[in-house]
């Protein structure tokens, strides 16, 4: 069963530009003021996603499947950054200093390369 089904379904919603586009409805209500609902939702979206994202090609000396911590926390800022500029999300990285969270989640993937 995929938990995230729902919230993947791609819904209408007006960029900022004035333009409107279909886009996941998880990102959509993600956007705007922080809330403790927003950021649980984005805490457990995100950590699915890291969890999932593995390289695509693996190299004949790879020794680990997942990109290195350095990767994954670009792709994160990279994606809260898009989040900000297309649905004016205003959470960030610091809103995730908690038992739990992603910010956890790639500090215990970072100890597995070193």
């Amino acid at each position: 069963m995929n938990v995230w089904k729902d919230s993947l379904t791609l819904k209408p919603y007006e960029l900022p530009s004035g333009k409107v586009q279909k886009f996941p409805l998880l990102f959509i209500e993600l956007g705007g003021p922080v809330t403790k609902e927003k950021i649980q939702l984005a805490n457990n979206s995100v950590i699915e996603w890291m969890r999932k994202c593995k390289k695509k090609v693996m190299k004949k000396n790879d020794k680990y499947q997942w990109y290195q911590p350095v990767t994954q926390n670009q792709h994160l800022r990279t994606f809260f950054g898009a989040m900000k500029n297309m649905f004016l999300c205003e959470m960030d990285l610091d809103d995730f200093n908690f038992e739990g969270s992603i910010a956890v989640f790639l500090f215990l993937v970072w100890i597995r390369f070193t």
